[in-house]
């Protein structure tokens, strides 16, 4: 798939977010993040979406994104 420009895939992921339901107070700051670092791949920017769900890159309502994203780097997805 091709990749997005940051403006799109943001507006793309806008809505994406509160299909997943609450997932953290930086959940702006995440998105942002997610964007940045999958180069506006539509695809990877749904799976991490999907990880940031589980509890476990969750502490104090915070999303721990570089943990995260390293996961899915790896494939722990």
């Amino acid at each position: 798939m091709m990749n997005w420009p940051s403006d799109v895939a943001l507006e793309f992921a806008a809505p994406q977010r509160g299909a997943r339901g609450p997932l953290g107070s930086n959940l702006d700051a995440a998105l942002q993040s997610m964007v940045q670092l999958s180069g506006g791949n539509p695809g990877s920017i749904l799976g991490m979406l999907h990880m940031a769900s589980r509890a476990q890159y969750r502490v104090d309502n915070q999303i721990k994104f570089h943990v995260l994203y390293l996961d899915y780097r790896m494939g722990r997805r």
